[in-house]
């Protein structure tokens, strides 16, 4: 079903006004039947004149197309099944499916806030440069005698023009958008990168630091914000920082690898802070005694990603065929 660009008129004028423009949502899930409702009902609320939402089910069964039943009706929501495995396949999907020149993207364990859209929309209005928007990500409420919720709060806006703002821009793919435009000139995103790939993170972060390697600004604000629902018990901790620390340095290995020496007072800024500050995107992630396994983690990631070959045309890494070789 076709989405159309609303027009609205002020009170009491006859005289119509611009349309806003119209943004897509993108929505990669999987198996999560019982918290996707919440994350699709809270975006369909939005109060934005103009917008569709495409979700990209990956999952082994029919039950998230089912939880997603009573929302057929409404001609702003696109369902595609989808065979792939890897939610920056899913995104790369969804955006590839997308009418919109902005695309909004949030995870299925958060709900966004009613006024979500149109702040993504306000944030790219301010620079023609801005290619990748990234909001906070805020914890439910949660137990923390059992466990937390892995969050990203930003006090103050902060507009990063070149990599070597890298180090201050950090933000989660649970609450970002980025111009369609960049997306496709940046060939997408890397699909060996993020949750079900074989490097577990660092999906959002890899495409920031390519649009920022490519000349493009990036933007936080925390006038964004959604609520993340995804909450990990103290026993799931090491196994989430193995995967986060693991993928960043899997990221960070490719731009070294394909002689962007730039990267390397970047590289070294970040390693000071992971070790010795606290991590954006790990915020909440226990106490500092685990320094010297994010440090291992990311070591082990960026020498992984260093064995691997890089497609120089398009940024990512190359897929490995069955019959590869180690």
């Amino acid at each position: 079903m076709e989405s159309r660009c609303a027009q609205s008129s002020k009170p009491g004028s006859n005289r119509m006004t611009e349309p806003r423009t119209l943004i897509s949502v993108v929505l990669s899930t999987r198996d999560r039947a019982h918290a996707i409702p919440d994350a699709v009902r809270t975006i369909l609320q939005n109060d934005h004149a103009d917008f569709e939402l495409i979700v990209v089910d990956q999952s082994a069964d029919g039950l998230t197309e089912a939880a997603l039943a009573p929302f057929s009706s409404d001609p702003r929501l696109r369902y595609l099944r989808s065979a792939t495995a890897g939610k920056s396949a899913g995104l790369n999907i969804g955006i590839r499916e997308a009418r919109a020149a902005l695309v909004a993207l949030t995870d299925d364990d958060c709900q966004v806030s009613a006024d979500w859209l149109r702040q993504i929309e306000a944030a790219f209005a301010g620079n023609d440069r801005i290619g990748i928007v990234f909001g906070n990500v805020l914890p439910a409420p949660q137990d923390r005698a059992m466990g937390c919720i892995p969050a990203y709060i930003r006090r103050q806006p902060f507009l990063a023009r070149g990599v070597q703002d890298k180090n201050q821009v950090e933000g989660m793919g649970a609450c970002m958008a980025v111009r369609r435009s960049v997306w496709q000139s940046l060939n997408g995103f890397d699909e060996m990168l993020g949750p079900g790939s074989r490097f577990q993170a660092a999906d959002e972060g890899d495409l920031a630091l390519r649009a920022l390697l490519a000349g493009q600004w990036i933007y936080e604000t925390p006038a964004i914000w959604v609520t993340h629902y995804g909450f990990r018990t103290w026993e799931q901790m090491p196994a989430l920082i193995d995967g986060y620390w693991g993928g960043t340095g899997a990221m960070m290995a490719k731009p070294v690898k394909t002689g962007q020496w730039r990267i390397v007072p970047l590289l070294l800024r970040l390693a000071a802070r992971w070790m010795l500050g606290r991590s954006g995107a790990g915020a909440g992630l226990g106490p500092r005694k685990r320094r010297l396994r994010k440090l291992r983690s990311f070591c082990r990631g960026f020498l992984s990603g260093v064995s691997l070959p890089v497609d120089k045309r398009t940024g990512h890494y190359v897929r490995p065929t069955p019959d590869s070789r180690p």
